[in-house]
């Protein structure tokens, strides 16, 4: 322990809050709260003396010691996560997954590119911490921006449970409504789900009833499409779920965290991408993943889900349109990649940044030819 490099495991649970004092764009805020997040991405990074680790920012974190600091927001948020490029020589993949899932209709998390400066107090002054992509938090104020209204139920699904094959209360953690102890929506999600579909025609009305199943089958064609392995169908995070007001309370689907989306580790198997136009129709996902199985197994459904992945390569996610905003972004962020140094840096190395919007490109195309033949089965 003592910093990265430290090696061993980081904690039981979350890490720590820590205070500190944030400035962006002019909007200075004293007591807000820090602390380092995520699973793979902070243990390699730890273990191996990356400093640039990702983080979130809860601006009212301490209102309960700091009165005047209630409800402290920049620019509405009150709590922003922070993206360092993990596995991403190009630093676009959390970028560039969100807005092609967004441009497909899907909920998304709106991005910014961020210069991160520290200043620790130790007389050394501020210095450039790396260039993060900063993201909408899905418990902040997302859910009134997609949907008028965010007093639904929201869950994080993480474990035991959210994988789908039975109901566990535990792998369901609220993150509003949360002193109500009501999981009753996701439990007859799942008891549709795996309720007698001998009446096809029924089992499909009670499943929609509970769930917007369309929502999940568009998210996994453009996941598919595009690839992302740390997912649903291959591990049990990385998905919230939200009871829609508006919609009665059903649920729906909505992604997160897409630092590994378009193509790291494209070949992970069994998986619910992958490089091999086989895998984009999950033909090789079992009963341990009853979402992808069940509802593909249903004529109904994998119908609707090849007329979804056709959808899911047309817009944002063409090649040439891609191609073109890959390169914007490229531009963009280029002179301050060029600033990041050791131990404040996730890339391989300069020039692997330098010739990531390539390989982006070459990825897409691949996937387009991937979907393509599986389509044409």
């Amino acid at each position: 322990g003592g910093g990265p490099g430290g090696g061993g495991d980081l904690v039981d649970g979350d890490p720590l809050w820590v205070e500190v004092s944030v400035e962006l764009d002019g909007v200075h805020l004293d007591h807000a709260g820090i602390r380092y997040k995520g699973n793979s991405s902070l243990s390699f990074s730890w273990k191996n003396g990356i400093a640039k680790m990702p983080f979130r920012i809860t601006f009212d974190k301490f209102e309960d010691d700091w009165p005047a600091t209630k409800n402290q927001r920049i620019h509405g948020f009150k709590k922003l996560t922070f993206a360092p490029g993990f596995g991403d020589d190009s630093l676009l993949h959390d970028v560039l997954a969100n807005e092609i899932l967004a441009d497909r209709g899907l909920p998304a998390a709106r991005t910014a590119f961020m210069r991160v400066e520290l200043d620790i107090d130790d007389g050394k002054g501020a210095f450039f911490a790396g260039l993060y992509v900063a993201i909408e938090d899905v418990s902040d104020a997302m859910m009134d921006r997609l949907y008028g209204d965010g007093g639904g139920n929201l869950y994080k699904p993480d474990g035991s449970g959210a994988s789908w094959t039975k109901f566990d209360a535990a792998g369901f953690e609220k993150k509003n409504n949360s002193k109500e102890a009501d999981w009753s929506d996701v439990e007859a999600a799942i008891a549709a789900l795996h309720a007698d579909a001998t009446d096809a025609p029924g089992w499909r009305d009670g499943l929609e009833a509970a769930l917007d199943v369309d929502g999940f089958l568009a998210w996994l064609a453009v996941n598919s499409a595009m690839v992302n392995w740390d997912v649903y169908g291959v591990i049990a995070h990385n998905y919230y779920l939200y009871g829609v007001p508006a919609d009665g309370g059903r649920l729906t689907w909505v992604p997160w965290d897409h630092n590994e989306a378009l193509g790291f580790r494209d070949n992970v198997p069994g998986g619910a991408g992958g490089s091999t136009p086989g895998t984009v129709l999950h033909d090789e996902v079992g009963n341990s993943w009853p979402l992808i199985r069940v509802l593909l197994d249903d004529a109904v459904y994998r119908s609707r889900y090849l007329e979804l992945l056709e959808t899911a390569l047309h817009g944002l996610f063409e090649v040439a349109p891609l191609h073109a905003r890959a390169e914007a972004l490229h531009a963009l962020i280029a002179p301050h990649v060029a600033q990041e140094v050791a131990p404040f840096t996730q890339l391989s190395s300069q020039a692997a940044f330098a010739a990531s919007v390539a390989a982006l490109v070459a990825h897409v195309e691949g996937r387009h030819a991937a979907v393509n033949a599986a389509l044409a089965k």
